[in-house]
C-alpha cells in the first residue's frame, strides 16, 4: 500500500525507544525530571538504569523543556549514550528528541534554530576522535544523529552556553532510577494482548513478566486491529497483505528465543513493528519525501520519506508503485536504513540502494 507520507493526520502521540506514552495533564503541572525519566524503564527496559536531568527553556516560552542523560547497562555503547528532550504540553510532556551517541558535556548554545536554542554535545569514542558539535532543531526535532555533518550538525572548538549535562567520572554520579512505580502517572498498559495463562514459548512468557514488553504488545495489538478494523482506511488487500505481514512478524519475533539476549531482540521486534503500524495508519508524519534521480533508471520515480522522531530512526522508500519501511542502522559515515531486500545509504544527497535485487546509484536533485 502506498501511505500519503507527508500528508498524514498528525497525532499527539510520543513515540520513544519503545513505548507510546504521556503524563496525565494534573500530573504535567508539578512535573519533575523524577517523574518523567520514571518512563526510562518503559523505553529502555533494563535494570540498574541511572540518570543526569537538567531543566532549560529551549524554545522562548517560558516553559522549560526537560534533557535527560540516561545511563548504565545496555543503555550506553562506546560512542555515547542518548540524548533525551522533553517539552511540555497541554496534555503533558512529550518527547521532542532521542539523539543518540553523545558525550558529555551536553550546553545549551546561545544560538536559535527554528526557535529553539541550538544543543552542543561530545561525540567520539569507539576509537574516534574526541570533538563538539552543535545541534540546530529543523523545526520539529534535533537531529539524530550527531556524527554525521550536515546543516544541522556542525563542528565547533568550544561550546558557549549554560551547562546541563557536565562531564562525570562514574556513572555511580548519577540518579538512580526509582524503582516504585506502582504510582506512576504513566498511562500504558502492563497487561499483553493474549493470555498469559495460555503463553507456550519463551517469548510469550517473557512478555508476560516484563511490563515493557507488555506494554508494547498491547500497543502493537491495538495499531494492528486499527488497520485491520471495518473503519479502516486500508484497501481489503491493503488488510490480506497487513495479516501476511503480521503473521511473519510473529514468527522473527518468536525466533528470538534463540538469541543470547532474548529481551533486547524482542523488544527490537516490537519497537519497529509498532512504527511500521503506526506510519501505516497515518499515526506518523514526516518531511516532505526526497526525491531522487538513480543512473539509467531516470524514468523510474524514487523518493524516500525520513521519520527522524522515531526510534530507531525509519525511512519509507518507494520505487515506482512500490513501498518498503526500512530502519536506520549503524554505518562509519553517512545514514544507513534497511529492511529485507532493501539497503539504503545516503550520504549529503548522493545515495546507494539495493532494491530486492536490483542496485542503484542516485541523487537528489
Amino acid at each position: 500500500m502506498i501511505v500519503p507520507l507527508y500528508r498524514c493526520k498528525f497525532m499527539s502521540l510520543a513515540v520513544s525507544a519503545i513505548a507510546v506514552f504521556c503524563i496525565n495533564a494534573s500530573a504535567a503541572k508539578d512535573a519533575t525530571p523524577e517523574k518523567i525519566v520514571t518512563t526510562l524503564r518503559i523505553i529502555y527496559g533494563v535494570d540498574g538504569l541511572r540518570y543526569f536531568s537538567n531543566n532549560v527553556d529551549l524554545n522562548g516560552d517560558g516553559k522549560a523543556e526537560i534533557v535527560v542523560y540516561p545511563v548504565g547497562p545496555g543503555v550506553c555503547g562506546s560512542g555515547g549514550c542518548d540524548l533525551l528532550v522533553f517539552s511540555p504540553q497541554e496534555s503533558g510532556y512529550r518527547l521532542v528528541s532521542t539523539i543518540s551517541v553523545t558525550q558529555p558535556p551536553v550546553h545549551v548554545a546561545k544560538d536559535k534554530t527554528s526557535g529553539w536554542r541550538d544543543l552542543q554535545v561530545g561525540v567520539g569514542g569507539g576509537g574516534a576522535k574526541a570533538s563538539l558539535v552543535q545541534l540546530s532543531f529543523n523545526g520539529k526535532t534535533y537531529p539524530t544523529n550527531p556524527t554525521v555533518s550536515g546543516p544541522l550538525v556542525r563542528s565547533i572548538k568550544s561550546a558557549d552556553g549554560k551547562a546541563l549535562i557536565e562531564k562525570f567520572s562514574s556513572m555511580e554520579e548519577a540518579q538512580v532510577l526509582a524503582t516504585n512505580t506502582a504510582k506512576s502517572s504513566i498511562e500504558v498498559a502492563t497487561i499483553p494482548s493474549f493470555d498469559c495463562e495460555k503463553a507456550t514459548n519463551a517469548v510469550e512468557k517473557l512478555v508476560c513478566t516484563n511490563k515493557a514488553l507488555a506494554a508494547l504488545d498491547k500497543s502493537v495489538a491495538d495499531e494492528y486491529r486499527l488497520g485491520v478494523s471495518a473503519s479502516s482506511e486500508w484497501t481489503d488487500s491493503d488488510k490480506e497483505a497487513e495479516r501476511q505481514r503480521q503473521r511473519g512478524w510473529i514468527k522473527a519475533r518468536n525466533a528470538c528465543s534463540k538469541e543470547t539476549k532474548m529481551d533486547n531482540c524482542v523488544t527490537a521486534a516490537y519497537q519497529k513493528r509498532l512504527i511500521e503500524l503506526q506510519i501505516r495508519n497515518g499515526k506518523l508524519t514526516s518531511e516532505a519525501p526526497v526525491e531522487y534521480r538513480c543512473k539509467g533508471r531516470e524514468d523510474t520515480p524514487v523518493s524516500v520519506a525520513y521519520y527522524a522522531q522515531t526510534n530507531p530512526p525509519a525511512a519509507v522508500v518507494t520505487v515506482g508503485n512500490r513501498q518498503t519501511i526500512t530502519f536506520a542502522t549503524q554505518t562509519a559515515s553517512g545514514a544507513r536504513y534497511t529492511a529485507a531486500g532493501v539497503d539504503l545509504w545516503e550520504h549529503h544527497g548522493e545515495a546507494t540502494l539495493k532494491w530486492y535485487g536490483t542496485d542503484m546509484v542516485c541523487r537528489a536533485p
